[in-house]
């Protein structure tokens, strides 16, 4: 009787705190006296849609960690490998690096960043170091 009783009180406080900021007291007692009535629509709700609410005392584990264990496991396994018997056409112009494409871009990037360091060192703002290199290349003419 007593867990009975603690199950009511935990979906009337859940009831509750569903009213939100505004709580009037008779808005409580109406919430508390329609419970039986919500938790039966709901209950019929989740039996039509064959839902099953599974709880575990489990740790549950970040979508991170389940992600870093999927890639570990596709790795070993090699998915673009061909089988024998298995022909895989739709897949046949996957690069093994699929960013194999953006290596110039890197080059590019990594060159911008260079400058900007070295002109960080030398106390240059950008403006006075484009000034610099004009008047330098104006000179070499």
């Amino acid at each position: 009787m007593d867990l009975q009783k603690e199950n009511q009180v935990k979906e009337l406080k859940e009831l509750i705190k569903g009213l939100g900021a505004n709580k009037t007291e008779n808005a409580i007692v109406n919430v508390c006296s329609a419970a039986p009535v919500i938790n039966d629509v709901v209950a019929n709700l989740d039996y039509q849609l064959n839902y099953k609410n599974i709880q575990t005392s489990h740790k549950k584990r970040s979508d991170e960690e389940d992600l870093k264990v999927l890639l570990q496991e596709l790795q070993h396994i090699k998915p673009r490998r061909y089988t024998p018997g298995r022909k895989l056409e739709r897949y046949s112009n996957i690069k093994a690096n699929v960013y194999s494409h953006l290596e110039p871009m890197r080059q590019i990037f990594t060159i911008a960043v260079n400058d900007t360091i070295q002109r960080l060192q030398r106390n240059l703002h950008a403006d006075e170091d484009q000034e610099g290199q004009k008047s330098d290349d104006e000179t070499e003419m």
